[in-house]
């Protein structure tokens, strides 16, 4: 679709009643568990279909990318319906299937089935006013295969870095420009904002090794003698030898709990060089070193048991109830 038939879509507002009229429900990526009814443009009855991504405006304001889940004649009784800003999708993007799991999910959870939407539809797929866009540092392609007002648009990043939807509209001075957007993004030049945000936190902890040998006993001797007017430290460097013998690496929160100590007498210690503290990313899921303990199952257990296993040789995926 060229920009000029998109830009189209916003000069077809007047109300044409030569032929019947075609509507789409369709729903949006916010708490809301209704669809809400918009016109089609002449210009793209043939081509909508359920499952497609359109552009509608909600509200005042607001743009949102909207779904569609009917496709049919009936206006609505109460208000004039609004029509379609834009059509994403040559092809659906979510099936019948599709749309009835997130139904079922809506119901089981008590929750919208915009909020079910939103949950499931990746960032470049919900294109709103509010999407934030910026550069693609890895692309490498040329500018040479852009359109002036797709140039327009990477240029614009180049000077801000981040702009919203709504801002390069602005700047641009036109309407529809999700199409170009989607073109951007397709050809490699953009990325949405919350792409690049790591979303995991990357968990860090501190752990403690000697800066001396272990084995060594004369050394030993020695450390203890050099901390006879730092009992703390003493203490600290006793309970450090004392973990050490079962475990490899030594937490600093162990450390200090074991010896009942504060951390200053570690810092000491570490400025000495005695301990040494290194920071490292630790994996969120603890492993598990001690042996699975069996234990009997009730009946009920053994039924749930024996079911689970008997479904997972049909199915990856089992659905627990209750």
């Amino acid at each position: 679709m060229t920009a000029t038939s998109q830009l189209a879509f916003f000069e077809n507002t007047e109300e044409d009643t030569s032929a019947l009229a075609i509507y789409v429900e369709a729903i949006v990526p916010l708490a809301l568990n209704v669809s809400f009814t918009y016109r089609v443009p002449r210009e793209i009855e043939n081509e909508v279909k359920m499952g497609q991504r359109i552009i509608v405006q909600f509200g005042a304001k607001k743009i949102y990318t909207a779904l569609i889940v009917e496709v049919h004649t009936r206006p609505p009784q109460k208000y004039q319906a609004k029509y379609i800003l834009q059509l994403l999708d040559t092809e659906p993007k979510v099936n019948a299937q599709q749309l009835e799991l997130w139904k079922w999910m809506a119901a089981y959870y008590c929750c919208s089935i915009g909020e079910v939407m939103d949950a499931a539809l990746p960032s470049n797929l919900k294109l709103q006013s509010e999407t934030k866009l910026v550069l693609n540092p890895a692309t490498d392609a040329s500018y040479l295969e852009l359109s002036d007002q797709e140039y327009l648009i990477v240029e614009a990043l180049q000077g801000k870095k981040i702009l919203t939807i709504d801002e390069i509209t602005q700047i641009l001075g036109v309407k529809g420009i999700f199409g170009m957007i989607k073109s951007l993004y397709e050809k490699g030049y953009i990325l949405f904002h919350e792409e690049i945000i790591d979303k995991y936190k990357i968990v860090s902890d501190t752990f403690i090794r000697e800066g001396f040998d272990l084995n060594n006993r004369e050394q030993q001797t020695e450390l203890f003698t050099l901390l006879e007017k730092a009992p703390k430290q003493s203490d600290v460097l006793l309970s450090f030898i004392t973990l050490r013998k079962s475990a490899d690496q030594i937490r600093r929160r162990d450390l200090l709990k074991h010896a009942n100590a504060s951390s200053a007498a570690l810092e000491a210690l570490a400025d000495k060089g005695i301990l040494i503290l290194s920071e490292q990313d630790v994996s969120r899921l603890e492993t598990v070193k001690e042996n699975i303990v069996e234990f009997p199952l009730t009946p009920a257990q053994t039924i749930a048991r024996d079911e689970i296993l008997e479904s997972f040789e049909s199915k990856n995926v089992t659905l627990l109830f209750g």
